[in-house]
């Protein structure tokens, strides 16, 4: 589904508050911002996540799901606000979708 891409500018979390630090791999710029992409590297920070057992169990990662004919930009898929990333544990157990905050880009990805 189309949407305003995805750029460094884009405020990202895990559905419990962690901060989603993107690491992009490409230097591809949109509006003097750096797009995003499915290849790109997503670290999360400050999940405070717990287990009922109160074991902690922190966000760490994000996984994208994005549609196969996707434009691209520096040789990954384009993000867009529309696109679902699931948040998951150091075991890759999933925790939850990406919280998204605004994607203040003007371009539209296809």
């Amino acid at each position: 589904m189309p949407g305003p891409a995805l750029t460094m500018m884009s405020k990202l979390y895990c559905p419990h508050g962690g901060l989603i630090v993107p690491r992009p791999t490409s230097l591809t710029l949109s509006d003097g911002n750096l797009l995003l992409t499915a290849a790109d590297g997503f670290q999360i920070v400050g999940c405070p996540f717990l287990l009922p057992s109160l074991t902690p169990s922190p966000c760490v990662e994000v996984r994208w799901i994005v549609p196969p004919l996707r434009a691209k930009a520096g040789g990954g898929a384009m993000l867009c606000q529309t696109d679902i990333g699931i948040c998951s544990a150091a075991t890759r157990a999933p925790q939850g979708p990406v919280r998204i905050e605004g994607a203040p880009s003007r371009v539209i990805v296809p």
